[in-house]
């Protein structure tokens, strides 16, 4: 991108230095006194009144700066022709010896204003220059072509539609031709008078007899807009009752003639299997992408039997907004076929879609938008590396409106479906802990993971706890055993619970000491009951490994 914005504005600024330098040169040879008596502030250059008025264009010698520019056609204004040649000439006005004027036609150096002379027609046939005032003309030149020469145009006026036929004086041919089971297709390469495209000069052999039917022509159109002459390049014979074997035999009569008049050189005869026709392409009409993000384009062509293995072509209007990895795609047996598309720019273009051998099109309008915006990462209210005492408070916030935050305790991803919704109450700290949190706002896309690790200090750890008098549970932390005693009691039941109140052990015992091997039990904070005597006694504990 970089790259292609300094070109531009290099060759702008190398235009535009030249016309102030000419435009200088002109003011320059101005004389003051000549100004005031002429009454004007200036010479006639910096208005544009340069050249006579004979029509000299001054070749440079101006200031002002207009666009003959145009396509170039064959035969109907949308068969527009690439590569043609076209050369810029201006018309001079020069005073021999004796006080005599005559006309030079000199060919234009457009150089000076940092252009080319002569230019090649681009895909779409056009070609366009800037150039001063006075009188132009274009000569179009391409081989096999008639060479071809616009009219004197003046200016100003601005001359942008300078559109010119071309002609090929060159026996047409058949190009292509399909049968389906009740209709043949055939493409010439020149477009043609379509009043000798009839069922005399083209008809279908089925067998030992002539198959009835009907010619319609696929392409006409007007040779130019606002005019009557109309042609076409394709037609399509319709039988009247489907062919009754399997190959037919197409004929087309030398009689038929191109746009230019001429006939083709001898008859066209030639054999043609029937096969499967292809008769729908199937797309979205609409589709959505983010800037930045790619979607897949899932396109039917029916039926699958007469389209499988075919070539889908893909051409995409505007490949500044959008990105299109193929033109060509392989159907699958099913019909189908996959285009990937990327959003390049915000705006909208078109994606057309047709078979190969066929006049059939899909259009899907792909609009390219901003996508959503990030989610505020959340943030913990202590620091991560924190050394903290054990039954330290943690909250949680994000700066996104409305976000809703998604945390977990175990070092896992917030994205699992083991992850806890915040709430607002503060998180309780009491072993070494590795928080990993995010945040998802309406609308928006989740935000980053964040993660927080909070060091637990053990050394005031109580290794022993008592819950009366006589009911002890040691050591603590627990790791591998859990031992409860209860002097002058017998202990009944214990249980041990989870945070989310689930029971993870649960025994039914009868003595005034247990030992319980509890190392399989998952690091985390569990609630201890104990029924001793006729008492229940709790205890929250926590659990390392």
């Amino acid at each position: 991108m970089d790259f292609a914005h300094s070109t531009i504005f290099s060759y702008a600024e190398k235009n535009i230095l030249k016309k102030i330098n000419i435009i200088k040169r002109e003011c320059n040879s101005c004389d003051d006194e000549d100004d005031e008596e002429d009454g004007n502030e200036g010479c006639d250059n910096c208005y544009g009144n340069s050249g006579s008025d004979s029509g000299d264009s001054g070749n440079g010698h101006t200031n002002g700066v207009e666009d003959p520019s145009g396509y170039v056609y064959e035969g109907v204004f949308s068969n527009r022709l690439e590569g043609v040649t076209a050369t810029c000439f201006y018309k001079e006005i020069v005073e021999d010896m004796y006080g005599d004027k005559h006309e030079n036609i000199v060919k234009w150096d457009a150089e000076e204003y940092a252009q080319e002379n002569p230019l090649f027609t681009d895909e779409n046939g056009y070609y366009r220059w800037d150039v001063p005032q006075g009188l132009w003309q274009v000569k179009f030149e391409k081989e096999g072509y008639e060479t071809t020469y616009s009219e004197w145009l003046p200016v100003p006026p601005p001359q942008l539609e300078v559109n010119i036929a071309m002609t090929q004086n060159r026996q047409p041919e058949v190009k292509t031709a399909h049968a389906f089971d009740d209709a043949v297709e055939i493409e010439f390469d020149k477009y043609m008078m379509p009043e000798l495209l009839t069922t005399d000069n083209i008809f279908i052999m089925d067998g030992d007899h002539i198959a009835e039917g009907n010619i319609v022509l696929l392409n006409e159109e007007v040779s130019y807009e606002g005019e009557s002459t109309k042609y076409a390049s394709k037609v399509r014979f319709n039988s009247n009752v489907p062919f009754a074997h399997e190959e037919i035999t197409l004929h087309v009569s030398n009689r038929v003639k191109s746009y230019a008049g001429i006939r083709m050189e001898d008859d066209f005869v030639q054999e043609f299997p029937v096969e499967l026709e292809v008769s729908k392409i199937g797309a979205d009409s609409t589709a959505n992408v983010f800037y930045g993000d790619s979607i897949n384009l899932t396109i039917s062509v029916l039926p699958a039997k007469a389209s499988a293995g075919k070539v889908l072509t893909v051409r995409n209007t505007s490949s500044m907004i959008l990105g299109v990895d193929q033109e060509r795609v392989i159907i699958d047996e099913k019909g189908n076929a996959v285009i990937t598309v990327h959003g390049e720019l915000p705006g909208t273009a078109a994606v057309i879609f047709g078979v190969e051998g066929y006049d059939l099109t899909a259009t899907t309008m792909v609009a390219v938008k901003h996508g959503p915006e990030l989610t505020k990462t959340p943030t913990a209210s202590i620091a991560s590396g924190t050394t903290v005492e054990k039954g330290t408070e943690i909250t949680l916030s994000c700066a996104t409106p409305n976000a809703v935050i998604y945390y977990t305790l175990d070092g896992s991803c917030p994205c699992d479906n083991n992850a806890l919704i915040y709430d607002g109450t503060p998180i309780i700290i009491n072993e070494t802990t590795t928080l990993k949190m995010m945040a998802v706002a309406p609308n928006m896309y989740e935000s980053e993971v964040a993660e927080y690790i909070y060091i637990v200090d053990t050394e005031s750890a109580i290794e022993e706890i008592s819950l009366d008098e006589d009911v002890m549970i040691y050591p603590l932390p627990i790791k591998d055993k859990l031992n409860v005693s209860a002097k002058g009691k017998t202990i009944r039941s214990i249980q041990i619970i989870n945070i989310n109140g689930s029971i993870m052990r649960s025994y039914n015992v009868s003595a005034k000491k247990v030992s319980l091997n509890v190392g399989n039990l998952s690091a985390g904070t569990y609630i201890v009951n104990i029924v001793a005597g006729n008492k229940t006694f709790s205890k929250k504990v926590i659990k390392i490994e």
